[in-house]
């Protein structure tokens, strides 16, 4: 998985991440860096005795698809970006 820029902010030298901003403010935050951890992930956030943020690193290259999305808006996206539109 690759690491998007847009998930962390330099803040007084270091790189802070939704997670580890959300801890700062009391919460609980939870950074998933790797598919194996997803499951784990869900499972603390929801037996958390505390408002959370899950944070997922995800390849920007990768669009996600809702699971009701039609064969056909998955082929019109396809299109679309193979004639050159990065946003679909």
């Amino acid at each position: 998985m690759r690491k998007s820029w847009a998930s962390c902010w330099p803040f007084g030298g270091v790189l802070l991440t939704c997670a580890g901003f959300a801890q700062s403010l009391g919460l609980l935050g939870i950074r998933v860096d790797h598919p194996n951890l997803v499951g784990e992930a869900w499972d603390t956030a929801l037996w958390a005795d505390r408002p959370v943020v899950l944070e997922f690193v995800v390849d920007p290259a990768v669009p996600p698809i809702p699971p009701h999305t039609t064969f056909e808006q998955i082929e019109n996206f396809a299109l679309s970006v193979l004639k050159g539109d990065s946003d679909g």
